[in-house]
């Protein structure tokens, strides 16, 4: 009994590490879409892909998704300039739709 309790562990915690490599591998994903079309230099990448690190730790603390992602795209407005704003402005609805669709899989 008490090793499949210890197989069980091993598969939760495998599947665990998985499912949040994946989660980390789809918003690097749409991070670099949003780079190629906003034109990101390499230091608004590094502070978008901190926006979404510090999202996940406040969804944790009970925070709605809707506030999470309300406050990322606040943050990532501020780092923009006016060009890449009125870009973003385009493309941030289907944007925001691929992302939550690929971390919805």
């Amino acid at each position: 009994m008490k090793r499949i309790s210890k197989i069980l562990l091993f598969v939760i915690i495998g599947f665990g590490f998985t499912l949040a490599q994946s989660k980390s591998e789809v918003i690097d994903n749409q991070v670099s879409i949003l780079q190629q079309k906003l034109f990101l230099d390499d230091n608004q990448v590094k502070l978008v892909k901190g926006y979404f690190v510090d999202a996940i730790k406040q969804l944790t603390e009970k925070s709605t998704a809707e506030n999470t992602k309300n406050l990322i795209q606040k943050n990532i407005l501020s780092i923009l300039d006016s060009r890449q704003k009125a870009k973003y402005n385009i493309i941030q609805s289907d944007w925001w739709k691929d992302l939550f669709n690929e971390l919805s899989q």
